[in-house]
């Protein structure tokens, strides 16, 4: 496995983290739809966690020279 993704340890973990937050915006949502909602929302994430690349961030003088978007 590449040093600069998540392990699946660390997907996990993260998707603890955001449970709350997943389950208090549910509550938004239709009682019929909410656990559907809940998978798509938890894929998405882990989607974006395997794709992240972690090895460069960018300086507070390369963001502001990007016009605040993020350009790898």
């Amino acid at each position: 496995m590449d040093k600069n993704q998540c392990s699946p340890e660390e997907i996990v973990q993260i998707l603890e983290q955001f449970e709350g937050k997943i389950q208090k915006n549910l509550k938004q949502t239709a009682y019929q739809e909410r656990e559907d909602l809940a998978q798509e929302i938890r894929l998405k994430i882990i989607e974006k966690l395997i794709n992240l690349e972690f090895s460069e961030t960018l300086s507070f003088w390369s963001f502001i020279e990007n016009n605040g978007r993020y350009q790898p």
